[in-house]
């Protein structure tokens, strides 16, 4: 009777054991990367390329990246949430959290330099978490062929341009009303172990002139990934200062500074300008948001 019982638990250990390995094998195989670009381009032009995640039901951190052969500069066009970070042969797309559908596509301009001929294969990667391991699928493999400039191009003759007529009279300028000034109070320190202070260079600011934004990151034992991200006011723009070894971008109204691994000072700041335009007047506020993985899992607080 034992001997029984035992060889029905190994059997019931063994079908798991099956079923487990085809759940994972069937789940990865639910996602695919496909990529769609022109089968020619001229030297010196550009083209755009798509790539289509069909990522199921998986969420948290992804990635898209994109290695590209030498001769070639990227830049982003559809970027569905994510974070882009490039170089002349690289970009890369990065999700702390995957947008809710089961299928997303991003997009990119590729430039083609005059040396740049024949047959470049292109070839990307997605990467993903499931169940805390890394998992990644490789996009469909695409192939574009560059043809070559003219061995001896002749630029085409370009007509002197016209001579603008010259001013008799001095022009009076034209009175300047200066718009209301804007107020930003500053955003109170998050009090916990990882927390984010923030200062201005001002309280008050005039139109076409900038103030300085500060923010001090005490990352506690965070490492890796990780992403600060403020809303700015309507009519307000901004440009990256002090990033510590990661990018800034000003996109869709948003301030943005990502990592790809913190820096290892456990206390560091970083800083951006922000210049308010005529249309942006009275009182306004900044208010930002952390985002870092934990165990593979994306983690914010405001």
């Amino acid at each position: 009777m034992k001997k029984k019982l035992k060889m029905l638990k190994y059997t019931v250990l063994l079908f798991n054991l099956i079923g487990l390995f085809m759940y994972h094998l069937l789940f990865q195989a639910s996602v695919t990367v496909t990529q769609n670009l022109p089968a020619t381009a001229p030297a010196a032009g550009s083209f755009e390329v798509d790539v289509t995640i069909n990522k199921s039901d998986v969420s948290g951190f992804a990635k898209f990246e994109e290695d590209f052969p030498k001769g070639f500069t990227v830049t982003a066009l559809k970027r569905e949430g994510a974070t882009i970070l490039s170089s002349d042969n690289d970009i890369r797309f990065i999700w702390a959290s995957l947008p809710s559908a089961s299928v997303i596509t991003i997009s990119f301009r590729v430039t083609a330099d005059s040396t740049v001929s024949g047959a470049q294969a292109f070839s990307g990667k997605f990467l993903y978490v499931v169940n805390n391991e890394r998992q990644e699928a490789d996009a469909t493999p695409a192939t574009i062929t560059i043809t070559p400039l003219p061995a001896n191009p002749v630029a085409a003759a370009q007509p002197p341009p016209a001579a603008a007529p010259a001013d008799t009279a001095a022009k009076a300028a034209a009175p300047v009303t200066a718009a209301p000034a804007i107020t930003v109070p500053a955003v109170q320190a998050i009090s916990s172990p990882l927390f984010v202070t923030q200062s201005l260079s001002a309280s008050t600011v005039a139109p076409a002139t900038d103030i300085t934004v500060t923010l001090m990151v005490h990352r506690g034992s965070v490492t890796g990934f990780a992403k600060l991200e403020e809303p700015l006011p309507n009519g307000v723009v901004a440009e990256g200062n002090d990033m510590m070894g990661g990018s800034f971008t000003f996109a869709d109204g948003k301030a943005k500074f990502v990592w790809l691994n913190l820096p290892s000072d456990s206390v560091f700041s970083v800083s951006y300008k922000i210049t308010p335009t005529s249309t942006a007047s009275g009182e306004q506020s900044l208010a930002g948001q952390f985002s870092y993985l934990q165990n593979d899992n994306a983690m914010t607080f405001n």
